[in-house]
């Protein structure tokens, strides 16, 4: 994978002030901490941040983030990031430093291909998984996993042990869950109840059989003793 350059400045204050006074610059506040540094508290531009987050891997691009200023530079990657409720803009972003002989945590997207066998046969296929957790280094993180689905029958699966992974790049689950099923859809049954007949309305043959024979009985009269 490669990396990525990023330039951020440093700052000194914080608060809601400097991120309104920032993003009126064109820059959002971020942070920067992970093992073997202190905290630093930066300001990154929101259209740089943005590029890399709609590039190919996305959040877990390798950046070389660098301090304006200096000659401080760090190997990160987006840890978390906040956007506006109802504009949808960048509002801050956390990076973790990393050391890139040191494995990582990462979630990358499931993506599909071909169209599966039950599918023809008017089955539904469902990705269970949106994303799968991965461990690796850093350098090794792959942008997606492709799974082809053209071989699933109905009833058909993909778990987590079936995957064919790069390799130095491992699966982290605790069970063997499937991560693509083909299911035919349920049948759902409409059952109507009887309607009453309306004030009125004669009842249905049987019905007032039943319904003679009912006052018939009521009107039956006891022998006398």
């Amino acid at each position: 994978m490669e990396t990525t350059n990023l330039t951020a400045k440093q700052r000194t204050l914080t608060g809601k002030g400097f991120s309104k006074k920032s993003r009126k610059l064109d820059y959002i506040p971020a942070v920067l901490y992970g093992k073997g540094i202190k905290n630093l508290i930066l300001a990154v531009k929101p259209r740089d941040l943005t590029g890399i987050l709609k590039s190919l891997y996305g959040k877990n691009s390798l950046i070389e983030l660098a301090i304006e200023g200096g000659d401080l530079k760090y190997l990160s990657m987006i840890k978390d990031y906040q956007l506006h409720p109802v504009k949808r803009t960048l509002l801050h972003c956390d990076f973790i430093n990393i050391d890139p002989e040191e494995e990582v945590f990462v979630k990358v997207p499931v993506r599909r291909t071909g169209r599966s066998e039950g599918e023809k046969m008017g089955a539904v296929l469902d990705i269970v998984a949106k994303e799968i957790l991965l461990k690796c280094k850093p350098n090794i993180i792959p942008s997606g996993i492709e799974l082809n689905v053209e071989a699933l029958q109905v009833g058909g699966s993909i778990r987590v042990s079936e995957i064919v992974l790069p390799e130095g790049v491992k699966a982290v689950y605790m069970k063997d869950f499937p991560v693509i099923t083909v299911k035919m859809k349920k049948l759902e049954l409409e059952v109507t109840p009887a309607a009453a007949p309306a004030e009125g309305e004669a009842p249905a043959e049987g019905e007032a059989a039943k319904e003679g024979e009912e006052e018939g009985e009521e009107k039956e009269e006891k022998p006398h003793k």
